[in-house]
């Protein structure tokens, strides 16, 4: 797993259902000490019916920081899963 990629799926499941467009979540994992921010950037209705949100994250790791951008849907459970 990527630095960038470290508890994105987590971090998706506890953020990107509910902070509001273009507002930074910090984040921090306690066991890599990798640490960032999650901003979804926009919210849609796919074509499937699923609700949709896509967001820009940036981690630092070792001092240097890294920029992902990516796309999450809601899933009929109630989970996020990155689709890109």
């Amino acid at each position: 797993m990527t630095a960038v990629a470290d508890c994105t799926e987590k971090i998706c499941d506890d953020d990107c259902g509910y902070a509001p467009t273009n507002t930074s979540t910090p984040w921090r994992n306690p066991d890599s000490g990798n640490a960032g921010q999650i901003t979804p950037i926009e919210t849609y209705q796919a074509k499937s019916g699923k609700y949709c949100r896509e967001y820009r994250q940036t981690v630092w790791v070792g001092g240097k920081e890294q920029q992902a951008y990516g796309t999450a849907c809601r899933q009929p459970d109630g989970s996020w899963k990155i689709i890109r």
